[in-house]
């Protein structure tokens, strides 16, 4: 009953010509795969930690002069980043606010021009 092959067990289970049954082959592939991925992972974060601080350095290059460094004092510098992110936010808003409220003005005066105020 039993071919070069494949061969049926006792449970009935398909065994090939080395007596492993599919289970067992698709289980060991499975194993072979992940540890494939679990390496692949591994060089991904290492060159993630390697990128990651290759960029801190480059802002710390860059914040020195002032004064500041991430690596040192974090939280002070992200305030100190935001803070200037929002003064260029607000500087930026209140020029383009400024042409968005003389436009709106100049509507109100050709409304009170056209009712006869």
């Amino acid at each position: 009953m039993e071919s070069t092959a494949r061969s049926v067990g006792a449970t009935g289970e398909r065994k090939n010509g080395n007596g492993q049954s599919l289970a067992e082959q698709v289980s060991e592939q499975a194993q072979a795969v992940a540890g494939q991925v679990g390496e692949q992972a591994s060089h991904v974060a290492e060159q993630a930690q390697e990128l990651g601080s290759q960029a801190i350095d480059g802002v710390d290059e860059w914040l020195r002069p002032v004064g500041l460094s991430l690596r040192d004092k974090p939280v002070m510098t992200l305030a100190v980043l935001g803070a200037g992110a929002a003064i260029v936010g607000a500087i930026f808003m209140s020029r383009s606010q400024r042409t968005t409220m003389q436009a709106a003005m100049d509507h109100l005066s050709g409304l009170t021009r056209r009712s006869g105020w």
